[in-house]
């Protein structure tokens, strides 16, 4: 299926979208203009936009200041063959986008934040490149997440050893997966995390055990943990 992409830049974290953005308008992009615009991990930039389906070809060049050799980016033809393309990823629709922010109340399901649309993206629960492309659209496999943890998401993700074990057990009952759920593992490790923001109001109590714990020359984060033990302990 050919991949609109105006349509598929909406959907797109800042890191690939700026990549898309210059393909499109460009032709191509080195990893030298990458750097310059703070991407200095080229590949892994070509490889979100890889896992969202965007084939692309890859050429050697010059760096114009050092001469060494460097990887130059263009758009691949439709049925071209490329290293590390995936197929069958197609477009999330619009219309399929509106249905999640709806379903989470247009809120990071990591964080809880509210965003405006354009800040929040649409993502599968399960990486792509472990769980593939499902025929259906259907909202209990992807999330809404907000560039923060997008980009969070994805830098576990990319390390993780389950990237090359590709099991879907695995990646299913990850934090990453479902923050809002019974999870057992953050990418394989044994934890368990909890993501709190205060907002309006709410940063009155977060001054407050600001205050605490530098009164105790302790971590913010110990605090807050001792709160929760004492009341879960009061219970």
């Amino acid at each position: 299926m050919t991949i609109d992409y105006e349509e598929l830049l909406e959907t797109l974290g800042k890191r690939p979208r700026t990549m898309l953005e210059l393909l499109m308008k460009k032709g191509e992009v080195s990893t030298y203009e990458l750097g310059e615009l703070g991407y200095d991990q080229a590949p892994r930039v070509a490889q979100d936009l890889k896992e969202r389906g965007v084939r692309l070809r890859v050429k050697n060049g010059r760096h114009p200041i050092t001469g060494s050799r460097m990887a130059i980016y263009s758009l691949a033809d439709d049925g071209e063959e490329t290293p590390g393309s995936f197929t069958g990823r197609v477009a999330i629709p619009k219309a399929f986008r509106e249905e999640i922010l709806v379903h989470f109340k247009s809120r990071c399901n990591v964080c809880n934040t509210e965003y405006n649309g354009r800040s929040l993206q649409v993502d599968h629960r399960v990486p792509f490149l472990v769980g593939g492309e499902s025929n259906e659209f259907d909202v209990r496999n992807f999330q809404a997440l907000c560039n923060s943890h997008q980009r969070a998401k994805s830098w576990e993700c990319e390390h993780c050893e389950n990237r090359e074990r590709r099991d879907v057990t695995i990646c299913s009952t990850c934090y990453w997966a479902i923050p809002d759920g019974p999870f057992t593992h953050v990418a394989m490790r044994e934890e368990r995390r909890l993501d709190l923001t205060f907002v309006a109001s709410e940063i009155k109590e977060y001054k407050n055990l600001e205050k605490a714990a530098k009164g105790l020359g302790r971590p913010i984060s110990d605090v807050a943990k001792a709160a929760i033990k004492k009341g879960a302990s009061e219970k």
